[in-house]
């Protein structure tokens, strides 16, 4: 009955090397739940919009246009013309266009970035959306005025 006891030598490098590859294995998982664990809550927030019809004042000329966007909680739900005069659509022909084709893109899939402007009307469509982000910051904040 004799116990044989038995010495273990570890090299100092060796050690050194498995808490580096210990400590960089525990970063890369820090790091990559900290990217990919918390998505949901921020996508959920930016989209979130308080419901109603919001406007933007867009200056066409001498006269003043509202777009009117309306939205409940989640999406765009409607975007049209307010003041919209025979006037101003006859200076203006590519106007309602211009904006039927961005409510229809954005009443698909309410997404800015993905946006495809027609070249007859690029500058009129920019401006249109740009106008629509103006009344959806509005929305968002709810410091615009629903109606």
């Amino acid at each position: 009955m004799s116990a044989k006891t038995k010495i273990v030598v570890l090299r100092m490098k060796n050690i050194v090397y498995t808490i580096i590859i210990i400590a960089l294995l525990l970063f890369l998982l820090i790091m990559a739940w900290l990217m990919f664990g918390n998505k949901k809550e921020t996508t959920s927030q930016s989209t979130t919009y308080y419901p109603g019809k919001y406007s933007a004042s867009l200056q066409v000329g001498d006269s003043p246009i509202e777009v009117i966007v309306t939205v409940n909680d989640k999406k765009i739900t409607g975007i049209d013309f307010e003041n919209l005069s025979k006037t101003i659509a006859t200076a203006y022909p590519l106007m309602q266009p211009a904006l039927e084709s961005i409510a229809n893109q954005l009443l698909k899939d309410c997404d800015f970035s993905s946006l495809t402007y027609d070249d007859s009307m690029k500058y009129t469509q920019k401006v249109l959306v740009q106008t629509i982000k103006r009344a959806l910051t509005k929305a968002q904040n709810s410091s615009g005025i629903a109606t």
